[in-house]
């Protein structure tokens, strides 16, 4: 099964360490579309970078953000200890797709 099934089947909010790395790679790996500037952001809320306070969201790359990416970004955020805000630039968020950041 994928990552996705995974969370799909009732782990939504719980992402637990054996699956997070695969989940990640799933979510934004190279096939995504997802551009290294967003990649390497994502990762330094991921990482909780003392020195990253602001996330700044792309429309063409929140396009190409699956159900994944959406909920393990919201996961990222619940966790950093150093994240202020998020910044969009001409993004088309859904009720659905922003209520997958904030389920945690």
């Amino acid at each position: 099964a994928t990552a996705s099934n995974y969370i799909m089947e009732g782990e939504r909010n719980n992402i637990d360490e054996e699956h997070r790395e695969a989940f990640h790679c799933e979510a934004f790996g190279d096939h995504t579309n997802i551009s290294e500037g967003s990649i390497h952001e994502i990762n330094l809320i991921r990482n909780n970078s003392p020195d990253y306070k602001w996330f700044s969201m792309d429309d063409h790359d929140v396009e190409n953000f699956s159900y994944l990416a959406w909920k393990l970004l919201g996961v990222y955020i619940s966790e950093n200890n150093h994240l202020e805000g998020i910044r969009s630039y001409d993004v088309r968020l859904t009720d659905e797709k922003t209520s997958l950041l904030f389920k945690h």
